[in-house]
């Protein structure tokens, strides 16, 4: 199963309380936290507990997610724009959030980092 689709179905377990705002506080994250959690859990990402944040080879993670994690969850980066935008701003649970991503469906472009944010839903 893809790591995208761990994703959705962890959006829509009921295990994860939604945070806005930060990937992870007190036992909350926001969708993309959860995204994170999957890559936790496959050996991919690290969780710094202590500080709340997760781990890449790159460095801390702490609001959004890096390249790599996007590429590893199957986004793009105006998806990753719009998913944050759904979350903290619009106030999507993570349902609504699931069925997003399910109508993004494969990230097949090369991804684009103009260094502009991409808002938009």
């Amino acid at each position: 199963m893809s790591f995208k689709k761990q994703w959705i179905n962890a959006l829509r377990s009921g295990k994860y309380q939604q945070h806005r705002g930060r990937l992870c506080r007190d036992d909350r994250h926001c969708c993309l936290g959860v995204g994170c959690e999957i890559l936790v859990e496959n050996k991919l990402l690290t969780k710094d507990d202590a500080d709340e944040c997760y781990l890449s080879e790159d460095g801390p993670i702490e609001g959004a997610l890096d390249s790599r994690c996007r590429k590893l969850l199957g986004i793009d980066y105006a998806q990753h724009e719009v998913l944050i935008d759904l979350n903290d701003y619009c106030k999507y649970d993570f349902n609504k959030i699931a069925d997003k991503l399910e109508e993004f469906g494969e990230c097949l472009e090369a991804e684009v980092d103009s260094g502009s944010p991409v808002r938009g839903i």
